[in-house]
């Protein structure tokens, strides 16, 4: 079974994208034949996504994160020692910022298979970990 991390870019593209970039993800993540990827994210993605998400109109919104984020199959991976220290390591040898660091290190020590983003500039990831656009 693969193992796909959706860092910020890629939840707010699924969640809140246009509808041609919506269905293109939730078609990978939901595949009509063949076996679904287990999907992964982390606290930062999720306070990434939150701050966009304050206030009562935003409410239902909110709630529709929580309730992708809470369904069977999608998993919360933490940001502990070994990713931290993997994360400097990428943030210096790649030259990447903070938050993507993280988001790749969590992946990468979590066992994904896949890095989804839409931010192009993080397929210098590779070879430590499948990037894909989405």
């Amino acid at each position: 079974m693969t193992r796909v991390y959706l860092d910020s870019c890629a939840l707010v593209l699924f969640m809140e994208g246009p509808p041609r970039t919506y269905e293109a993800i939730r078609q990978r993540l939901v595949p009509p034949d063949g076996p679904r990827p287990e999907v992964f994210y982390s606290l930062l993605g999720r306070m990434d996504v939150g701050v966009g998400l304050q206030g009562a109109a935003r409410a239902p919104l909110a709630r529709a994160y929580d309730e992708f984020l809470e369904s069977p199959g999608v998993y919360c991976l933490p940001f502990d020692r070994d990713a931290a220290d993997l994360a400097a390591q990428l943030r210096a040898t790649l030259r990447l910022k903070t938050p993507d660091a993280i988001h790749a290190a969590i992946a990468i020590t979590g066992g994904c298979d896949e890095f989804w983003t839409g931010d192009r500039r993080l397929a210098r990831l590779e070879p430590r970990i499948r990037v894909m656009a989405v």
